[in-house]
């Protein structure tokens, strides 16, 4: 099951920033006081965030995904990640340019392209069977709609479609077919 922490409130997974907040043992799993760490999300075993200044040996200065094995206690960057990410519990998408959904396997190392799109994406979450994102595939920036993309079908599918934007789509358990419902 995939949890995102409140990615867009704590812009920093320094553990100090939130002590008071949770009860409990907290570890700091950043890397850098002075870097910029952002929208962290949790899944399974590991964390994921986005770091903005870091460059230890073998990753890149500048912006870069890292995550931790909670388990393992041990931290591993993505060299070359793009900008809009999500993770399941074993594996991290995220948003190449030009619009590339590409997939890190956690287990092994390896990355793969997963699909194509034609358009930019927002707020994107995953669990084990599913992508959901935003996106404006029109690029008017006034009609922000819900898409997904299921694994075992490997198609994108558009589910809703109204006048209103949406945002801030996420996804948990096992998918359940979309109705009319939700559009």
């Amino acid at each position: 099951r995939s949890v995102s922490i409140l990615g867009d409130v704590f812009e920093d997974i320094n553990a100090a920033s939130i002590n008071n907040t949770f009860p409990g043992t907290l570890k700091n799993i950043s890397l850098d006081p002075n870097s910029v760490q952002i929208k962290p999300k949790i899944a399974g075993d590991y964390v994921l965030w986005r770091d903005y200044n870091s460059s230890p040996e073998g990753c890149p200065q500048g912006s870069v995904l890292w995550y931790y094995d909670i388990n393992q206690e041990t931290k591993q960057c993505i060299p070359d990640s793009g900008y809009q990410y999500a993770m399941n519990s074993h594996e991290i998408f995220w948003l190449d340019y030009p619009y590339q959904f590409r997939v890190y396997n956690i287990a092994d190392g390896s990355t793969r392209e997963l699909t194509r799109l034609d358009y930019h994406v927002l707020d994107m979450n995953a669990d084990d069977e599913n992508i959901v994102w935003t996106s404006d595939p029109l690029q008017e920036y006034n009609s922000y709609q819900i898409y997904v993309y299921n694994f075992q079908r490997g198609v994108v599918e558009q589910l809703t479609n109204t006048p209103t934007k949406k945002y801030y789509p996420d996804v948990s358990g096992r998918s359940e077919e979309h109705t009319s419902e939700l559009q």
